[in-house]
């Protein structure tokens, strides 16, 4: 990461029109609530926004490996429409993996109070146990940071060799 301490070539930052899609895009999610697998992902994007997606794609694979796109308007979402916009975000930038052995393709990090060592079924992303470096099946993965609630303790570590 210190290669790119110094540059923000690697930033990019929302225009006011694609935030205003976005915002329309849970707008009408809340007008028609479904389940994420219920939406129909060839509809929900414009042109524009499909190929800003394209973009972001082609630099993770193929270009330096990952991204950082800021200005998409997740404070003024709740959790679950926070989620919509993952799943549909996920599906422009990759294709979503099974999470777990129930096949979930899709979870928020929230501390439940529950407690690895006291239940084998606990995952470590529902408790406040620091998670410590992984690799998970995927290529890739995403965050969605709500600033205001997450990042006094949220500390992300990565690894280059990872």
């Amino acid at each position: 990461m210190s290669d790119f301490k110094d540059h923000e070539n690697w930033i990019s930052i929302m225009t006011p029109d694609e935030t205003h899609e976005i915002i329309d895009i849970i707008e009408t999610w809340r007008r028609h609530p479904c389940p994420v697998a219920d939406i129909n992902l060839a509809t929900v994007i414009s042109p524009h926004l499909a190929m800003r997606f394209d973009a972001i794609k082609e630099e993770i694979e193929g270009g330096r490996g990952f991204y950082l796109l800021r200005g998409l308007p997740i404070e003024k979402f709740s959790a679950q429409e926070a989620q919509v916009l993952a799943w549909i975000l996920s599906h422009y930038l990759g294709e979503p993996q099974s999470q777990d052995k129930l096949g979930s393709l899709i979870h928020s990090v929230t501390n439940t109070g529950l407690k690895v060592a006291e239940n084998s079924d606990v995952r470590s992303y529902q408790t406040d146990d620091e998670l410590t470096f992984h690799n998970d099946g995927g290529d890739a993965f995403m965050l969605l940071l709500k600033f205001n609630t997450c990042c006094s303790v949220f500390r992300p570590k990565f690894n280059k060799n990872s």
